[in-house]
C-alpha cells in the first residue's frame, strides 16, 4: 500500500516510474525518518478520536441534565459481553517457514456464553447474569414451564444449574441462541431493582442501544420501578460507557489468564497420571465457567470500576439527609430499651460492657 501510494505521488510530481520505484530500502528509510511502523489494528471504523471526545462531552451534559430534571439519586451501568470457552491465541511459536501452524484446542473455540455485568457509580459490583445456549422443548407447555420456573432449562440441566447459582452468586438463564433479549432485560431489572429499599427514588441506568433493552415492555417496566433508562450514543460506547472505558478490558484479561491456568492444570494432570495415552484437552464445564466469571468479576478493584464513571465526570450521590435531633434520638433509644426490658430481652448493666468482660 505504501509503495503504491508513493509511486502515485511521484507520478503526480512528474517523476517517471523508471526513475522511482519506491524500493524496499526507500520505504525503510521513509518509515524511520517519520517514526512510522507497521502496526496491528486496535480499532476500526469511521469515528475519529475528536468525534468521540465531542460526543462524550455532550453525553456528560445530557446525563447531568437528566440527573437534575429527574432527581436521580444513584447511577448504574450495565453491559453485556461474550465469555468464551477457550481463549486461543492468534500467534504461536513454530518452526520457521512451516506452512501449516497448528494450535491444540478442546474443540470449543466457537462456544461462548453471554454475560451481563452491572455496577454503580461507587464501583460496587452487582450479581452477574449468565446466558447459556439451551435448546427448547418440543412441547409448548413445557417450554413455558421451563421459562417460568427453571430459567429456560429442562429438568435435568436445571438440577445442575440451580446449585451453581447459589454456589457462585450468579443468575444463570438459558435460551436457544444463548444471547440477551427483551425478556431477560425485564428479569434483570426486576432482580436488581424491583425490590430495592429506595423504590420511591429514581435511579439512572446507562445502557447501550441493543434492541432488547428498548422494547416498550422493558421501558414500561423500568418506569414502573423508578428506573430511568438512558441510551449510550450508538457507536461511541468506548468513550461514553463506563464499562467499556474501565471494566471490560481487565475483566477479559482475567478470563484469559484463568483459561491459561486451566490449560496448565489439564497438562499437569495428564503428566501426573502417566497413563501413556495421548493428551486430549477438555473444554471447561459449567461449574468451571461460573468459577471463572465470579473470579474475574469479584477481583476487579472497586477503584477500577468507579474510574469509568469518573472519566465521564459523573457526580456522586448528593442527597441531603436531615440531621437527627440528639435529644429526640436519646428519648427514642430510652423508649426502645424500656420496651426490650419489659420483654426480658435486655438488661440495664449500668456501665458499658467491653468485648472481653
Amino acid at each position: 500500500m505504501l509503495q503504491t501510494h508513493a509511486k502515485e505521488v511521484a507520478e503526480d510530481a512528474g517523476i517517471s516510474p523508471d526513475a522511482f520505484s519506491a524500493s524496499f530500502s526507500w520505504r525503510k528509510r521513509f518509515l524511520a525518518k517519520y517514526q512510522l511502523s507497521l502496526r496491528r489494528k486496535t480499532r476500526i471504523g469511521q469515528i475519529t478520536p475528536a468525534d468521540s471526545d465531542a460526543v462524550a462531552r455532550q453525553f456528560r451534559l445530557d446525563v447531568l441534565h437528566v440527573i437534575e430534571q429527574e432527581e436521580i439519586v444513584e447511577i448504574y451501568n450495565a453491559d453485556q459481553t461474550a465469555m468464551n470457552y477457550e481463549y486461543l491465541p492468534t500467534r504461536t511459536y513454530d518452526t520457521t517457514a512451516t506452512r501449516t501452524v497448528w494450535i491444540h484446542n478442546a474443540g470449543a473455540e466457537k462456544k461462548r456464553i453471554t454475560v451481563m455485568l452491572l455496577a454503580d457509580m461507587y464501583g460496587n459490583r452487582k450479581t452477574p447474569f449468565a446466558i447459556l445456549k439451551q435448546g427448547n422443548s418440543r412441547r409448548a407447555d413445557t417450554q413455558q414451564y421451563n421459562r417460568t420456573h427453571q430459567n429456560g432449562f429442562g429438568r435435568g440441566v436445571w438440577a445442575d444449574v440451580e446449585p451453581l447459582m447459589k454456589k457462585y452468586d450468579a443468575e444463570i438463564y438459558g435460551n436457544e441462541k444463548g444471547w440477551w433479549n427483551a425478556e431477560l432485560s425485564i428479569s434483570f431489572l426486576k432482580y436488581h431493582f424491583g425490590s430495592r429499599d429506595n423504590l420511591g427514588e429514581k435511579i439512572l441506568l446507562l445502557w447501550d442501544d441493543f434492541s432488547g433493552h428498548w422494547t416498550e415492555a422493558v421501558q414500561a417496566y423500568a418506569a414502573s420501578i423508578n428506573v430511568f433508562l438512558m441510551k449510550i450514543p450508538p457507536g461511541y460506547t468506548s468513550s461514553c460507557q463506563p464499562a467499556d472505558i474501565a471494566w471490560m478490558k481487565p475483566f477479559k484479561l482475567r478470563l484469559r489468564s484463568l483459561w491459561v491456568e486451566h490449560l496448565q492444570s489439564e497438562l499437569r494432570g495428564h503428566q501426573n497420571r502417566a497413563s501413556g495415552k495421548k493428551f486430549k484437552l477438555k473444554g471447561p464445564s459449567r461449574d468451571t465457567l461460573m468459577a471463572w466469571l465470579t473470579s474475574a468479576w469479584e477481583n476487579l478493584p472497586t477503584a477500577t470500576i468507579a474510574s469509568g464513571f469518573n472519566r465521564l465526570a459523573i457526580p456522586m450521590d448528593k442527597r441531603e439527609f436531615t440531621a437527627q435531633d440528639q435529644q429526640l434520638y436519646s428519648t427514642e433509644i430510652d423508649g426502645l430499651v424500656g420496651k426490650l426490658e419489659a420483654l426480658h430481652v435486655a438488661v440495664d448493666v449500668g456501665v458499658d460492657v467491653g468485648l472481653h468482660d
